[in-house]
């Protein structure tokens, strides 16, 4: 619910040698080689982003 919890100033994180591995895997998405045929365009669009995330 938006509004429970007031805007963050400050973000803690523990076991922050972790995050980069934890962002990388919610951003993950599993294909199947006949998904990778029928939308091209949207798989090339996730690798960009994948190398993008992982440059940053």
């Amino acid at each position: 619910n938006p509004g429970v919890l007031p805007e963050p100033h400050v973000l803690v994180v523990d076991e922050a040698h972790e995050l980069a591995d934890r962002v990388r895997s919610q951003g993950t998405v599993s294909l199947s080689a006949g998904a990778e045929a029928d939308e091209p365009k949207p798989v090339e669009e996730s690798a960009a982003a994948g190398e993008d995330l992982a440059e940053a």
